[in-house]
């Protein structure tokens, strides 16, 4: 939806909980190397919503890959490592330390 240029500000903070839980995952599981992908997209989602706009065109591939690299590792986790980076994320969205605008 994001990528068909339609600004939603439930959506965007919903891919930015994607991009979050995938980071965490990477940082538990010590897999820096997706590390860079999912910054780089946590990135672009903050710039989207305090601009409240829709990516760029440079932006767009960044998005569409960070998110299909997120959803292919997240979904080979188990699920006590999964649980882990959710509770993890809500623990740190409870103290401020997340994105604030969602």
């Amino acid at each position: 939806m994001l990528l068909t240029q339609h600004y939603d500000i439930a959506y965007i903070c919903s891919v930015a909980g994607v991009f979050n839980i995938a980071g965490i995952l990477a940082l538990q599981l010590d897999r820096n190397d997706l590390q860079p992908y999912f910054e780089a997209a946590q990135e672009i989602i903050l710039k989207l919503i305090e601009a409240k706009r829709t990516p760029t065109v440079a932006e767009t591939p960044v998005l569409r890959d960070g998110f299909n690299l997120a959803d292919e590792w997240i979904s080979i986790q188990n699920t006590a490592d999964l649980t882990k980076a959710i509770m993890y994320s809500d623990r740190e969205g409870a103290l401020g330390n997340t994105i604030q605008r969602c």
